[in-house]
């Protein structure tokens, strides 16, 4: 009977508990408010502006001022900890001048949030234990402010500014109109975009989506990021496992591991890559130091190679080719208009479909190297050839022999083709066990 007694008052106990939990979570009190401060300010002024996790819409205007708007929505079961909570964003001031301001809308020193429970410690004040809390802002700026924007885990409006734009992101998605100015960007795991950048940008990204219409000269400082851009100025990278998908560009600085490069027409390329891709359809001069990566131009000028090792370039037409080192590269050129040059060749395959009435030379010294190439019917050149373990495939009743020595192995060719003149196009074969095919076409 003792038993069924101390349950019964355990049943009650626990649901005059709950009773009051349910009564205590009905009574939570709710602040929804807006809370705005307004200060006047040169129109360039520099502002300085702390966001978190609160997502921000930036809008310009012609007046001489900075408006902040902050949107609250919080509920707390104690009413004590909602009244502080207001109490202390009405009292809130922000550093401030006409020339200089600060406003920082991380107003908290420590915020914790777990299950729906956020507690937050004020500065000076006890700590406020919310059920809820959201806040959104409103920054209105004059037009010319140079703003220094550091945020986390928002969504960002951000309008024309016509100032210089610093940004520090991290987790966020930022989308901007355009930029008068120059741009210094720095981002870690977020998506931009851009309308245009008209001046200089710095931009540094760690895993995040860039895009824009277009921007001024501009370096990169790149990992694990998406950069789509159609109207660039010069282009430096730095890059690391990135994919740069371009439309017209500048002159090109490209350092990179395993990132790709895409663009349709650029100036001048200086690539040093390791297991890369680089496709550009249209660009002038080519300067590469590569290691196991896969070049594609459609037209371009001279390309020079200082060091490339288990490299493959196909283009369509190229003017030079010129090599100072190579092992293990396959090169195939569907018009080579003026000169391919190979100072030292080791297992290498060169492709060359044809060569046109402006062809100057053909030079290669190497190992083991494999050379195609197609030469005009119709044009006059001299051949020469010092190989041990030659293997030839030319037709030499086209040839008159100046000079032809086989010994040991060694073929010694000193020959002219048609007309001899000086200054006249000339192949030149050295090395080691090179293959060498000539199609007259």
């Amino acid at each position: 009977m003792k038993t069924k007694k101390q349950y019964f008052c355990k049943s009650l106990f626990l649901l005059i508990f709950l009773s009051i939990s349910i009564v205590g979570y009905g009574q939570e009190k709710k602040l929804q408010k807006t809370y705005s401060w307004s200060y006047k300010a040169n129109e360039d002024v520099d502002l300085s502006f702390n966001n978190y996790n609160s997502d921000l819409n930036i809008k310009t205007w012609d007046k001489p001022v900075i408006e902040y708007k902050l949107h609250l929505v919080a509920k707390g079961a104690n009413e004590d900890d909602v009244e502080r909570l207001d109490s202390y964003l009405k009292n809130m001031t922000f550093s401030n001048s006409p020339e200089r301001a600060s406003i920082n809308m991380k107003f908290w020193k420590r915020r914790i949030s777990i299950m729906n429970r956020t507690k937050l410690k004020l500065e000076g004040e006890k700590e406020v234990i919310l059920t809820e809390f959201k806040v959104t802002g409103e920054l209105t700026i004059p037009k010319k402010c140079n703003l220094d924007l550091t945020s986390k885990y928002s969504d960002i409006e951000l309008a024309d500014v016509l100032g210089k734009l610093t940004l520090k992101l991290y987790n966020d998605k930022l989308y901007g109109g355009k930029v008068d100015n120059e741009a210094v960007i720095s981002a870690k795991y977020s998506t931009i975009e851009f309308s245009d950048i008209k001046e200089e940008a710095d931009i540094t990204l760690y895993n995040t989506d860039f895009e824009a219409n277009s921007i001024g000269d501009t370096k990169f400082e790149s990992k694990y990021s998406k950069v789509f851009i159609n109207t660039i100025g010069s282009l430096e990278v730095d890059s690391y496992n990135d994919k740069f998908n371009l439309d017209e560009t500048g002159d090109i600085i490209f350092t990179a591991k395993y990132s790709g490069l895409r663009s349709e027409k650029s100036g001048r390329l200086k690539a040093d890559c390791y297991d890369c891709t680089v496709i550009i359809n249209q660009l002038e001069d080519i300067e590469i130091t590569s290691k196991y990566s896969k070049f594609e131009f459609v037209k371009g000028n001279n390309c020079n190679i200082s060091a490339s090792y288990n490299d493959g370039i196909n283009s369509t037409q190229l003017e030079s080719l010129q090599i100072t080192e190579s092992k293990y590269g396959t090169f195939k050129i569907d018009k080579l208009t003026g000169v391919l040059s190979v100072a030292t060749g080791y297992n290498d395959k060169f492709i060359i479909t044809e060569t046109g009435d402006n062809f100057k030379s053909l030079k290669v010294n190497g190992k083991y190297e494999k050379i195609t190439i197609g030469i005009p019917a119709n044009l006059d050149y001299r051949f020469k050839a010092n190989i041990k373990y030659p293997h030839l495939d030319i037709n030499e009743e086209n040839f008159t022999h100046k000079t032809k020595i086989i010994e040991n192995s060694t073929i010694e060719y000193d020959a002219v083709k048609g007309k001899e003149y000086e200054g006249m196009p000339e192949i030149k074969v050295e090395g080691y066990d090179v293959s060498l095919s000539i199609n007259d076409y």
